[in-house]
This record gives C-alpha cells, structure tokens and sequence, in this order.
C-alpha cells in the first residue's frame, strides 16, 4: 500500500513486495552490493515467503547465501511458510539444504507439517510435502504419533500428510 503511494523502500522491503526494479538499483555495475549483507539477507527471505519470482531468481544469479536465516529460517523454510510452489523448486535446485534447522530446530519438511497443522489454511501443504519428500527430505522417527497427536486441521487433512509420509517410508 505505501510503497504504491510513494514511500522510499529499502532492499529488503522491495524484494518483499516483488520490486525487481529497485532491487537492481541496490548493486553496483560490478555487482557489489550497495546496501548491507542483513538487508540483502532479509530482502531474499521475504522474496521467498511472497513468491517474488524474478527478485528471487535475480537475488539467487547474484549470489545469495541459501543457507542464512534472516528472522530464524532459511529461504526454503520461508517458502514453505508461504506455501510458494514456484519457488521452492528454484531453491532446491540451487541446492537450498533440505536437512538445515531454523531457530525452533526444525527443518524444512518439520516445517511443512507445522504449517499444514498451523499455518494458512488456504495452503495446501500437500503438494509442498511431496516435493519435499521427492527431493530427499529425511523423515524422523516418530512423526506419524507426532502427527497424530498434535491439533490442528481436520482429521482428513492430517490423514492425507500421514498417507504421504507413509508412501515416503514412515513408520512410526
């Protein structure tokens, strides 16, 4: 809304609401970043989390670190959160770590389950477990009584994370 209006954005609030255009204008023509490393770091993140394909895509050619956690998650971890079925593929192919834990030490397929439980409901996380899972996510032991027990959605939701589990090798 007040970017719309006129307000200055900075690096990370213009990579948050898809700015590509201001995003460039943060480097250097030899590429060296004119903003700080926190900023940068943080733009990417939220580039991530709202499905900012082109700042993700432009962020990623420059260099961008997959595996700092602005705000205690990786770029993977945000589009997780954000259920961003366009970016977490790009991210996995420029080898974002499945297996990295963020600040509740939980990875990225932890995260998936939490946010089908807890996050958007709008989201289907199914999907974005599969990927997951496709890609080489580990399961832990346990998660299907983790599962289980824990509130949240609907026992159909919660029924269908657990089949995709199983079909990946989860027993318990």
């Amino acid at each position: 809304f007040l970017s719309h209006r006129g307000a200055l954005l900075g690096l990370e609030e213009a990579a948050g609401v898809g700015r590509l255009d201001l995003v460039q204008t943060f480097f250097q023509q030899d590429g060296r970043l004119k903003a700080t490393q926190a900023q940068l770091e943080a733009g990417f993140g939220w580039a991530c989390e709202y499905g900012r394909v082109s700042v993700v895509e432009f962020l990623l050619d420059k260099g961008v670190d997959l595996r700092v956690q602005p705000y205690g998650q990786t770029a993977l971890h945000w589009a997780v959160i954000g259920g961003q079925s366009d970016i977490i593929p790009m991210l996995l192919a420029r080898g974002a770590p499945l297996e990295e834990k963020n600040v509740h030490g939980g990875t990225v397929l932890g995260q998936a389950l939490w946010s089908a439980l807890h996050g958007d409901s709008r989201i289907d996380y199914e999907p974005i477990l599969e990927s997951l899972l496709h890609a080489g996510a580990q399961i832990k032991p346990g998660v299907l009584a983790w599962l289980a027990q824990e509130k949240g959605r609907s026992a159909s939701v919660k029924r269908r994370l657990a089949d995709a589990l199983r079909r990946h090798g989860a027993t318990s």
